[in-house]
């Protein structure tokens, strides 16, 4: 089975774009709960890079561990140097968005 979601997560890089979240920070009142532990997104801190990044390491948990997931809270960000920079987030399941 994980060999499965393996070749569907490699076809999903190569042919597809990564799912949409709703973005949230830590300040915000939301209707959800969270879902599966605090991960971690390495990118470079360009204009766009740090959405893309969340998207694609939550698609890739979404395809391999078949969680149920629709929000991405923004826990924090550190910044290595100058171009790279982390990205802590948590994965919500939100009641209505």
């Amino acid at each position: 089975m994980k060999f499965l979601r393996r070749i569907r997560l490699n076809f999903w890089r190569f042919f597809k774009q990564p799912l949409n979240y709703h973005f949230f920070n830590e300040g915000d009142a939301v209707d959800g709960v969270a879902v599966g532990p605090e991960l971690k997104a390495t990118h470079l801190t360009l204009h766009d890079m740090m959405p893309y990044a969340c998207r694609w390491r939550l698609t890739a948990e979404k395809i391999m561990l078949g969680i149920d997931v629709n929000a991405i809270k923004i826990l924090g960000f550190e910044r290595i140097d100058v171009y790279t920079g982390i990205t802590t987030f948590q994965p919500y399941k939100m009641r209505a968005i």
